[in-house]
């Protein structure tokens, strides 16, 4: 899809009934957050996928060359990121034949307070010979099904999918959740490349591996998306696949998926956040009455 189509499925999905706004606008050299950016943690938070879509937008922006695909996006979110101006610096750590490293922070206040790597790698040809692969297809919900919704998600192998966060009790259970994204926006009238939309989606893993039945009582300190190709379009859906926690300290991973299949998977560190637990999913479309999701206490991020 060129540049200029998803620019306007995005128009087209910031038309419907939840509009789809995008997080951020540029002001001058660096970008200031928007309503939809706001995190279900702490209303002058950032939210997790905004972040993650800045920093990928500006490597991406930057870096990219056609022979080279970016394979690996980590971001460390160690510091809260406010809703105030932000600015964006970024460096090369290694620039090889093969494998090229580069990295990106998020600075507010001269000080930096998230930062992501990406790793992109030469194209080839696959090694031959017969590998495993995992017969386990996440399924995606029929088109027709919650038109113009931007985040909609299942618990449980066999319930149907509903739109979020209006989820309620359903949705705070110990099953395996699975969500599915619509046109999602980093930047105002540009257009959202596939890469970015993994990324923002990406930081959603803590959501579908964290969440149980008190709500999500784990912040992510960390994410990481590995890649085998990009998505196609401006639907792109997580699947929850393992979860583990011990002493404060949970880990949690899940297969990113479109409408042709599985095409990469996400992790994420988390530590627990129980005092301040979130009770549903951080995203609300724009258009809804009640802008910001209920959090029990202000949350902080910290390294």
């Amino acid at each position: 899809m060129t540049a200029d189509a998803q620019l306007d499925a995005e128009q087209a999905t910031a038309r419907s009934a939840h509009t789809a706004q995008p997080f951020f606008a540029r002001a001058g050299s660096g970008y200031e957050p928007r309503a939809a950016a706001i995190s279900g943690w702490a209303a002058d938070m950032v939210s997790g996928p905004a972040v993650l879509g800045l920093l990928a937008h500006a490597i991406e922006g930057e870096y990219k060359q056609d022979e080279f695909f970016a394979t690996r996006v980590t971001a460390d979110l160690f510091r809260p990121v406010r809703m105030g101006r932000i600015d964006v610096r970024s460096r090369i750590i290694r620039w090889g034949n093969r494998i090229r490293l580069v990295e990106a922070e998020l600075i507010q206040s001269d000080e930096a307070v998230a930062r992501a790597t990406v790793a992109f790698y030469r194209k080839s040809r696959n090694a031959a010979g017969a590998h495993w692969v995992d017969s386990r297809i996440p399924q995606p919900p029929s088109p027709a099904e919650h038109v113009g919704e931007r985040l909609i998600g299942t618990s449980g192998e066999n319930s149907d999918w509903g739109p979020l966060p209006h989820g309620g009790p359903a949705w705070r259970t110990s099953d395996r959740k699975r969500i599915w994204t619509t046109g999602w926006s980093v930047i105002a009238g540009e257009a959202t490349t596939p890469f970015v939309r993994a990324a923002m989606i990406a930081d959603l893993t803590n959501l579908v591996t964290n969440m149980g039945t008190e709500g999500i009582g784990y912040i992510n300190g960390d994410v990481t998306l590995a890649l085998t190709r990009l998505p196609e379009g401006i639907e792109l859906g997580l699947e929850a696949d393992s979860h583990r926690a011990c002493d404060g300290v949970a880990v949690g991973s899940a297969t990113m998926f479109d409408r042709d299949g599985p095409l990469g998977i996400c992790t994420v560190s988390a530590i627990e956040n129980d005092r301040r637990t979130l009770q549903r999913p951080p995203l609300v479309p724009a258009a809804q009455s009640h802008p910001h999701p209920v959090v029990t206490a202000p949350a902080v991020r910290s390294g």
